[in-house]
């Protein structure tokens, strides 16, 4: 674009002064003038000028300028080729505004105008209809709901020659969340201070908001400055409402709303997502520079071909976001409620609202180490090796001090002579004993030494299993979080196209069964956002019993962004592996025979079937496989009676002991019985064990192979909710479409969301 056009002569010549007389009509009869005369060397491209009338320098309408000239190109590619003429700027002296109109609509090099400024919007707008000679595009957003602009009830402008873009109750909503914000009293409402003597129906605007929202509202001048603006502000004020200021650039604004907030000013920005960035409190406005910009562009790509302004639709439905900045509320002193909080998104949160930081990984190992079932196995493996070394204990030579005494009284004595009134006999001596051999406790030792490498894999499976369960409770946070991201938005839609409603039923292209729908819907959404919170909440608790942490610690969870991945949790290497069937039923072949040989809890079957089948041979041998040990002892003996004085001698044995059971009334055939059928049992618990382990590798490829094409399929679905909602939005805005059809098409989203 801006590429000055050739001089054209003969038939082309012609065709390019049609086009540029007739523009719309003539330039498809042109075309077709020239198919009939057969292919020519050059092609006729019209030649366009766009005026840009500014009421001063403003880093908005440069912006709004450059954006639209890029979303135009592409348009006006192969079709003609427009001049951007920005030679008309008033510098701020806006008296000068109305003249540079008028000799924009008198010079006939111009074919279009784009008013970059407040003012110039304001004054377009107003001109006597046999002054607006050429179609003009109003650059500044209007407020209906505080303007009352003329529409149709097709939703297009009824002005002669004019167009704009309309965002739906956006002072309203504005106000009201300002409301909810502090529930002020009074609001003073900072507009850019030379473009307040040209909003004509400003006093009209703010006493039907008085009434609306039973507030009173105070307009108050914002200079070029954050100081001079605060400078202006008087003591005691309760809340302010900060328009779109298109002179005041980003460092003074990010100035003026710190100001404000050191002096306790709760403030709420028009502007939007992007002025709650630089400071301000609150906003509803997203960034909406992109759509505002292309709609621009289609609606100067649709005049030049000849389309009527009164055919151009004026709405542009966006989606409202609630935005608060912490930061600025923690200088301001103010905390949202709980409502607010479930509703808004926040900027800059505190240290204790975003909490501690936790990613699958940390989770994941504290699962591991702190798990209450990990806990309760670890220390299994302790138990079994404490109790092989009480019974190795009994292999190793034992000592033992023992110490006897008796003492024996006599009455009615039948000889004197020969039995002492009393006799006294005491021994002390050492005992020390070695088992050679027994076939009982060295087995039972071997069992045991196994059931300690049994309890130890035990444990790995049991670590294994909570690592498991803690990515599944980490991904149900995720999940719960994101649900109410969706039922947030959700409601934030319905918000929107009740907004939307209520300006459709003022311009009569609605009835009031429209706005009681909407309100519905409203309640119901903002019932299911709560519900959606303690999902979370629940989901917070779940987490932390796996982690083994505190349960009301609350995590600042890491998301995993997905994107277009739909393999994330594979990888590469393993994708490779499943991009045919065959592969893939190949991969599930590996994956059921590599879980069973990697199995920790098949291992610890293993260990315990070992020590099973030692002691199942034990019992077998104890029929004829005896006992045997080693003994000695020393002891002093020491005695006394009636008939003699303390006496002692030294006793010294050694020996040897085998023991060997002749009969136990069926005790040991009854015991080898058992441990037959125990071992049986253990080896049906290892089959089981496999089974399971099997079904569960080979559900999990099956389960690859469902929800891979899901994912797919399901985001495919959601791209075409989401195009369907925005068409249907589209046409319910121009009162194409009845209020039913886009209740459908918002649903639809919804579940297609939550599914995807």
């Amino acid at each position: 674009m801006g590429v000055k056009q050739k001089e054209k002569s003969g038939w082309i010549g012609l065709i390019h002064r049609m086009a540029l007389i007739g523009r719309g009509f003539i330039r498809p009869l042109a075309l077709c003038v020239v198919m009939h005369l057969g292919p020519i060397v050059e092609s006729a491209v019209p030649e366009f000028r766009i005026a840009v009338v500014r009421d001063d320098d403003s880093w908005y309408f440069d912006a709004m300028v450059a954006n639209f000239i890029s979303e135009l190109e592409p348009l006006a590619k192969g079709n003609y080729e427009v001049t951007i003429d920005e030679r008309f700027n008033a510098k701020g002296d806006f008296s000068t505004v109305p003249d540079l109109i008028r000799e924009v609509m008198a010079d006939p090099t111009i074919d279009l105008v784009y008013t970059g400024g407040v003012a110039a919007t304001e004054i377009a707008a107003t001109l006597p209809d046999s002054e607006r000679v050429k179609p003009v595009i109003g650059g500044a957003l209007q407020m209906v709901d505080i303007t009352w602009m003329p529409i149709s009830e097709e939703g297009a402008s009824e002005i002669p020659n004019y167009t704009f873009i309309t965002n739906p109750q956006r002072v309203e909503a504005d106000l009201k969340l300002l409301q909810r914000l502090v529930s002020p009293e009074t609001v003073h409402i900072l507009i850019d201070e030379p473009i307040v003597e040209y909003l004509s129906i400003l006093d009209k605007g703010t006493a039907h908001f008085e009434s609306l929202l039973e507030l009173d509202l105070v307009v108050t001048g914002a200079g070029l400055t954050a100081a001079e603006t605060l400078e202006s502000l008087p003591e005691g004020i309760e809340a302010a409402y900060v328009t779109l200021l298109p002179r005041m650039v980003d460092s003074e604004r990010k100035a003026l709303f710190r100001g404000l907030a050191e002096r306790g000013i709760p403030t709420v920005s028009m502007y939007g997502l992007l002025d709650v960035e630089l400071g301000a409190l609150g906003g509803m406005e997203p960034d909406s520079h992109s759509a505002v910009a292309r709609r621009i562009a289609l609606n100067i790509h649709q005049l030049l071909l000849g389309v009527k302004t009164g055919n151009l639709p004026v709405y542009l439905p966006v989606q409202d976001r609630m935005v608060i900045n912490m930061e600025t509320a923690r200088l301001t002193g103010w905390s949202p409620s709980y409502r607010l909080s479930l509703e808004a998104s926040f900027l800059n949160p505190e240290p204790k609202i975003s909490t501690r930081p936790l990613t699958l990984e940390d989770a994941m190992a504290r699962a591991r180490d702190s798990n209450a079932r990990v806990r309760i196995a670890r220390e299994d493996p302790v138990i079994r090796k404490q109790e092989s070394l009480v019974t190795r204990g009994n292999l190793l030579p034992s000592t033992d001090l023992i110490s006897r005494f008796g003492g024996s009284r006599f009455s009615d004595i039948t000889n004197p002579l020969l039995t002492p009134s009393y006799a006294n006999q005491g021994s002390l001596g050492i005992q020390l004993r070695q088992l050679l051999y027994s076939d009982t406790v060295i087995s039972a030792y071997r069992a045991q030494k196994r059931a300690v490498k049994s309890a130890e894999f035990q444990l790995e499976s049991m670590q294994l299993d909570a690592i498991f369960d803690a990515v599944g409770a980490y991904l149900d946070v995720l999940g719960a979080r994101a649900l109410r991201t969706i039922e947030q938005n959700n409601l934030s839609l319905t918000e929107n196209n009740l907004s939307l409603a209520k300006l459709r039923k003022e311009i009569g292209a609605a009835e009031p069964a429209e706005l009681f729908r909407w309100e519905r819907d409203q309640a119901r959404n903002r019932g299911a956002l709560i519900q959606r919170d303690y999902q979370v909440k629940n989901a917070m608790i779940a987490l932390n019993q796996v982690m083994g942490t505190p349960r009301e610690q609350v995590w600042n969870l890491t998301d995993i962004d997905l994107e277009n991945d739909q393999m994330y949790f594979l990888g590469d290497e393993v994708y490779s592996l499943i991009q045919n069937l065959d592969k893939f039923e190949r991969f599930g072949m590996f994956l059921m025979q590599y879980s069973v040989l990697a199995s920790p809890e098949l291992a610890s079957f293993d260990f315990g079937l070992i020590g099973q089948g030692i002691l199942l041979r034990q019992k077998k041998r104890q029929y004829f496989v005896p006992d045997i040990a080693l003994s000695a002892s020393a002891d002093r003996v020491s005695s006394k009676s009636s008939f003699q004085g303390l006496d002692g001698q030294n006793e010294t044995t050694v020996g040897i002991e085998m023991s060997f059971p002749l009969f136990t009334g069926g005790a040991r055939r009854a015991a080898l019985k058992k441990q037959e059928a125990e071992l049986r049992q253990l080896n049906e618990q290892r089959e089981q064990a496999v089974q399971q382990i099997e079904l569960a590798a080979l559900s999990a490829k099956n389960n690859i192979g469902q929800t891979h094409p899901s994912i797919r399929l399901n985001r495919l679905s959601l791209d075409s909710a989401e195009k369907l909602y925005r068409s249907v939005l589209q046409k319910y805005s121009v009162g194409a479409t009845d209020y039913l059809k886009l209740l459908d098409a918002q649903q639809a989203l919804l579940e297609q969301q939550q599914q995807a």
